[in-house]
């Protein structure tokens, strides 16, 4: 005999819906890891950064107590300071270059690990850092752009999407697909040959039922899934673009302390050079000063990162749409 089953109408189609469905996970799914790895690497790419503005800074102060190390060790020669500021001066200075040799570990640390996990790029800091500018847009037109770019919702809904395509398969699947047979028979010794033409339709029993039940709970748990992750993501949203909002107002607040304390440990210099201050004084206004100066460093690369963070998720970054 000869058989061939016949697909009852309407099951095609829903079955070649899962298969588009499931081509649509998968771009999906690459898109997701793509923007993942792109987020990995403007995390490290900072993280170096900022490494790399702490060894600057302390390197600096390093040079800066260095000289001023050898003034007072200079004026002590001459009799003209006390034992007490050459000890201050030089713990201050052995302080700093502490502080310069972890921070140089840091930020070796980070560029190896940068290196390591995005082979062949180059990691060489730039000349300068451009300034951080307020983000253009009202936030409803940021949530939206990074709702409507989001991967994770889109594989959300596509999930909840194809749950539903099969729920609709499976509810087909509770009347069975009938099967056409053909035989072929001979008799009385072969002088009569019998053509026969039949068709089987199984009978739907309860493991169908069952079967269609719980597909229909997991497109259900599927669209929970989404609208979930919908919240989630919005969220997540509304607190970048006020992070990166508030982060500009915070570096420029932190630069205006770093120039008004840079400022005051030179005036502070100026006045132990006259003798009108004590080492003690210029000390402590150094380390403020470092101390404010690396912290405005920081917010700035700090409101970089948050502002190009924003800029990927919205693809307004890089273009990882390109096929």
């Amino acid at each position: 005999p000869i058989e061939r089953p016949l697909r009852l109408p309407g099951k095609g189609a829903l079955d070649a819906e899962l298969g588009a469905g499931g081509v649509a996970l998968a771009e999906t799914a690459y898109g997701d890891t793509l923007h993942e790895s792109s987020r990995s690497l403007l995390k490290l790419w900072f993280a170096w950064l900022k490494e790399s503005a702490s060894a600057s800074q302390w390197r600096e102060q390093a040079a800066l107590l260095g000289k001023q190390n050898a003034a007072v060790t200079r004026r002590q020669q001459l009799g003209d300071a006390a034992r007490l500021d050459s000890v201050q001066s030089e713990a201050a200075l052995a302080q700093a270059e502490a502080q310069l040799a972890q921070a140089s570990v840091r930020q070796q640390t980070a560029g190896e690990d940068l290196r390591r996990r995005f082979p062949g790029l180059p990691v060489v800091a730039p000349a300068a850092l451009s300034e951080p500018a307020a983000i253009a847009g009202s936030e409803e037109e940021w949530v939206n752009a990074l709702l409507e770019h989001s991967h994770e919702l889109q594989l959300a809904r596509q999930e909840a999407k194809q749950a539903r395509v099969f729920a609709g398969r499976s509810s087909h699947d509770r009347l069975p697909d009938p099967t056409v047979g053909l035989q072929v028979s001979r008799e009385r010794a072969g002088e009569e040959r019998i053509i026969g033409a039949y068709v089987s339709i199984p009978l739907p029993g309860t493991a169908r039922r069952a079967s269609s039940d719980a597909a229909l709970a997991m497109a259900d748990g599927a669209a929970r899934r989404e609208a979930a992750a919908q919240q989630k993501i919005t969220a997540e949203a509304v607190a970048l673009y006020q992070s990166a909002q508030a982060a500009v107002a915070s570096w420029q607040a932190s630069r205006h302390a770093g120039e008004r304390l840079g400022r005051a440990a030179e005036m502070t210099a100026r006045a132990y050079q006259l003798g009108e201050g004590s080492l003690s004084d210029l000390l402590t206004a150094r380390r403020l000063a470092n101390e404010a100066q690396l912290a405005s460093r920081l917010a700035q690369l700090d409101a970089l990162e948050l502002r190009y963070r924003l800029l990927l998720d919205a693809h307004r970054l890089w273009d990882l749409d390109r096929e």
